[in-house]
């Protein structure tokens, strides 16, 4: 046998014997039995899992650190426990809380709990401390939480410390057990918990070694008996009895018992077996590797050769790619490392930053641009950095002489520790986009120019009409009313009145056409006043009746006996109901049907609606009708003429009251128009029907 192998098995040898000695020393210690009166029995709340303070054996019965610490107090007071298992410690303290046990024998005590209930002098005291894995370098203290996930047990001493900060996110678990694997597993970066449990609970499932304590402890914890309030000489008598009970042998057993590393799967014999059966094993196998290691490692060294071989034709044709697809991209790309240095700058960043990618490389946006541009860029880079997102905005370069806009979209490239490293950048040329957008937009600014010189050519043209026009109207019902003596023929007189009606009518649409143009070049100026809403419908409905009889329509009308005053310009109010009710009545055959309908409601304003069953219209239509100079091309529309403004001139006017107007027509059923004012033009007082 090699001189290695045997120094190697007595020195384990040793140290096991020497292992296993020293835990033999103890032994499990007996409830101390005291003989006196028939002893009270108390009630004692417990949870099924939370080592090593409580735990449940095969047959269901309560063990643990504070299940031995009750028995030896409770034998020593005089008094038998009876115990009660439950799920969990939330379910202990509801029970305690709702007075159905006496008593809880381990619990920390707290300022809130402490306001509740009555507790021992402590049983035992432990430190609380922050729990990490062992790979967690960036947590070295309670400061360094900030921003990280933080793992506490519901109801425990870690929740109390750690609910109140809002510098890092709380994960609160319903025992320690899942506490411990979330953090093993990493799905939070620390635990907050008291220390001895928790190493313990490591210790039994084998993997305390990933996890370590850091920075001081947080607090200490100092944990007794809980007793119901009130309960005065069952507090007295437990507290006799744990300061008599604290510091002796058999506490001292007990916490050994449960907070000692547990008993060492490879005692000595074990490891004197297991060693004898490696060393002739060993021997066995040395004579076989020497061999088989000869053999394999010619061909091992063959088939590494090949494959490095193979990974560095692949490492250069990926190299190759990338450097063609750098220097070909029609985008400037390039990327920077958290220091804002320049690492890698492809073929068209080199002709817009005036630089190589090995001149470039190293340099910072200061080395190379004027320090406005640097310092933007640079803003932008940090931006990357500190908030681990992309941001887009648009840069500017020179190229071929000329001014060239460029859309960039920096982001993040992260390494394995999800920490931003570098900051890559994509940059598009959008120049003759912007230029498209620029034209666009002057094209826009033209077409509203024309549209304003069109409207103010048609409102100078208007008021230029007008006055001859009522000259004409003036004279027209001088011949037919005869004030300055007999005409002579009666035909004269009415070809007066045909003048007049010509005149009156040409002045309507003169003036329709006016008012539309105020509105589009933004010259009509409203004359706002409390207006009665009902007797502007009537006197609305009052001009509109002879023509409605004229042409076997039905005029109606539906009224409420009152409704709150209008705040709006009365002449337009009434003006946009007199071409609703005008347009309603001249598209409506003979035996036909318009009514005219006014509501409010507090929340949404004044309503009016004018409904029709004449002849309708189709979808596209309705778009034609309100657009200004549009008609409808029926049979029954070129019946009566028109100008086509009626809608479109009701429509702006109600715009203008910042109300709106919805149309709304089928072919063959009629049309409803319903005009909304805002509620906000609401007067209190309510206009009452005469």
């Amino acid at each position: 046998m090699p001189a290695w192998v045997a120094r190697a098995i007595l020195a384990s040898t040793v140290a096991l014997c020497a292992y296993a000695a020293g835990h033999a020393t103890f032994a499990q210690p007996g409830a101390a039995n005291m003989a006196g009166p028939t002893p009270r029995e108390v009630i004692a709340g417990v949870p099924r899992s939370w080592p090593p303070q409580y735990g449940v054996d095969e047959n269901g019965n309560p063990t643990g650190f504070a299940i031995d610490i009750m028995e030896e107090i409770a034998a020593r007071a005089g008094l038998r426990v009876g115990y009660r298992v439950m799920d969990s410690f939330a379910e202990v303290s509801e029970a305690m809380d709702a007075g159905q046990i006496d008593l809880i024998p381990n619990s920390g005590i707290t300022p809130d709990r402490a306001a509740k209930y009555d507790f021992t002098a402590p049983v035992e005291a432990f430190v609380v401390s922050i729990f990490v894995r062992g790979d967690t370098p960036d947590i070295r203290g309670a400061d360094h939480l900030r921003g990280h996930k933080v793992g506490v047990v519901e109801f425990n001493i870690g929740q109390r410390l750690m609910r109140d900060r809002d510098d890092l996110e709380l994960v609160v678990y319903r025992d320690a057990e899942a506490a411990l694997f979330s953090l093993v597993a990493g799905h939070v970066d620390a635990v907050v918990f008291p220390q001895p449990v928790f190493w313990n609970l490591a210790r039994q499932v084998g993997i305390e070694d990933r996890i370590e304590v850091v920075g001081v402890p947080l607090t200490e914890v100092k944990r007794g008996i809980r007793v119901q309030k009130g309960e005065i000489e069952l507090l007295a008598a437990l507290d006799q009895a744990v300061n008599d009970f604290i510091g002796t042998p058999a506490y001292q057993a007990i916490y050994v018992k449960w907070y000692g590393r547990p008993e060492p799967f490879w005692t000595v014999w074990r490891v004197l077996a297991a060693a004898s059966t490696a060393v002739l094993l060993v021997l066995i196998a040395m004579a076989w590797w020497r061999y088989h290691s000869i053999v394999t490692l010619n061909r091992e060294l063959r088939g590494s050769i090949a494959e490095r071989r193979s990974a560095e034709r692949a490492l250069r044709k990926s190299e190759e790619l990338f450097k063609a697809f750098n220097e070909h991209s029609p985008t400037k790309m390039h990327i920077k490392d958290a220091d804002g240095r320049y690492i890698l700058i492809n073929k068209l960043s080199e002709e817009l930053f005036g630089q190589t990618n090995e001149e470039a490389r190293g340099k910072t946006s200061h080395d190379i641009f004027p320090k406005d541009v640097a310092d933007a860029f640079a803003a932008h880079d940090r931006a990357v950095v500190e908030s681990g997102q992309a941001i887009t905005q648009e840069e500017e370069f020179r190229r071929g002489g000329k001014a060239h806009t460029f859309l960039t979209v920096k982001f993040p490239i992260k390494g394995t520790t999800g920490k931003v490293v570098t900051v890559g950048s994509v940059g598009t040329d959008i120049t003759e986009r912007k230029l498209a957008e620029r034209c666009i937009l002057e094209a826009k600014e033209e077409a509203e120019l024309a549209k304003r010189a069109m409207s103010e050519f048609l409102a100078n043209m208007s008021h230029e009409l007008r006055t001859p026009l009522n000259a004409i109207i003036g004279f027209a019902e001088v011949i037919q009313n005869e004030i300055l003596g007999p005409g002579g023929s009666s035909k004269y007189r009415e070809y007066a009145t045909d003048i007049g009606v010509s005149g009156q009518h040409l002045l309507e649409l003169i003036n329709d056409i006016l008012d539309l143009s105020k509105i589009e070049s933004g010259t009509v100026e409203l004359r706002e006043e409390h207006i009665d809403v009902l007797e502007v419908a009537r006197s609305s409905i009052l001009l509109l009746k002879a023509r409605a009889q004229s042409g076997s329509v039905s005029l109606e009308q539906h009224l409420p006996k009152a409704l709150p005053e209008l705040w709006a310009d009365r002449r337009r109010v009434k003006q946009i109901l007199v071409n609703l009710l005008s347009n309603a009545v001249k598209f409506t055959p003979p035996g036909g049907r318009v009514s005219i309908k006014v509501w409010h409601d507090p929340d949404t304003g004044h309503v009016f609606q004018v409904a029709d069953t004449g002849i309708g219209m189709a979808p596209q239509a309705m778009r034609k009708a309100l657009a200004p100079f549009q008609q409808i091309d029926s049979q029954l529309n070129r019946k009566y003429e028109g100008s086509g403004l009626g809608l479109p001139l009701a429509k702006s006017l109600v715009e203008l009251h910042r109300g709106t107007l919805e149309l709304q027509s089928k072919v063959g059923t009629g049309t409803t128009v319903t005009v909304r004012f805002p509620a906000e033009r609401i007067v209190s007082h309510p206009s009452a029907v005469a």
